[in-house]
């Protein structure tokens, strides 16, 4: 898979040419003749670079890079077309828009600086638009302990590292709370996820509240993974991880998963209204 932006470097009459595809030129009757039948990042990559200037296989240096922000990393002939949103959304807008694809998408979220807001925010519409929420009543628990909540959730099989110690909480008053399981339906980063429930006016589940939600509702973990992003622990000088309730090898499971990188696109994440 390309990324984009994606060109090819050639050498045509003794000199150096740049390359690649733009809306002006996906926009043009030839070139959607040519790449009929591609698909998604096809329209963003070197074959549909190829197709449309009539390259062979092997002609060429092929260059691409993610942060395409980061101008100097662009040959000299893409800077200025690239040097901002607007000049973004003018050049490469249509066809970034059409054809980029969940991790495109997430990758711009996650890591465009700020002055690219413009473009990090129409990167997290689609997650928006496709996210599914469902409301449930839950018994939170809060006036016990971790390790109480554990025993009292009867999983076959608990992580080690839940414990109080590792994800320390203060005692209060039990609560019927109204819960918001999160489906985003596609491979996402914490970072997205977190900006997903911000805009839903939501913020994450805590590991009392996913216990509660298993002691109420034992089977919901059959049917798919369920996350509390909102309880972090990291691991030494290591990777920070969060709780999440699943079946493994026939067996409900209360375990630990990576906080950094994607999470998977079945999961169900737990929050709560704000």
């Amino acid at each position: 898979m390309c990324e984009f932006i994606s060109w090819i470097e050639v050498e045509r009459n003794g000199k150096k040419e740049i390359l690649y595809l733009d809306d002006q030129l996906l926009s043009e009757k030839r070139t959607r003749e040519l790449l009929k039948g591609s698909k998604d990042n096809d329209f963003l990559g070197h074959h549909a670079i190829r197709a449309a200037w009539n390259l062979k296989d092997d002609e060429g240096k092929q260059g691409e890079v993610r942060d395409f922000w980061n101008t100097q990393k662009l040959p000299k002939e893409l800077r200025a077309k690239l040097r901002d949103f607007p000049t973004f959304q003018k050049n490469f807008g249509k066809m970034f828009e059409s054809y980029a694809q969940p991790d495109d998408l997430s990758y711009v979220v996650k890591n465009a600086p700020g002055s690219w807001k413009k473009l990090k925010d129409l990167c997290l519409a689609p997650f928006l638009k496709d996210a599914k929420t469902k409301t449930l009543k839950v018994n939170a628990r809060y006036d016990l302990s971790i390790n109480e909540l554990v025993k009292a959730s009867k999983q076959d099989y608990v992580n080690p590292d839940i414990t109080d110690q590792h994800f320390p909480t203060k005692k209060c008053p039990a609560t019927k709370k109204e819960m918001v399981l999160l489906h985003l339906n596609k491979n996402v980063s914490a970072k997205v996820t977190m900006m997903v429930m911000k805009q839903l006016k939501l913020r994450p589940g805590t590991v009392k509240e996913l216990l509660s939600l298993s002691i109420d509702d034992p089977s919901l973990q059959w049917k798919f993974l369920v996350i509390a992003p909102g309880s972090v622990w990291r691991r030494g000088v290591g990777s920070r991880l969060v709780p999440c309730l699943w079946v493994h090898a026939g067996d409900r499971s209360l375990n630990l998963r990576w906080y950094e990188g994607d999470w998977c696109a079945d999961g169900r994440f737990l929050c709560a209204r704000v």
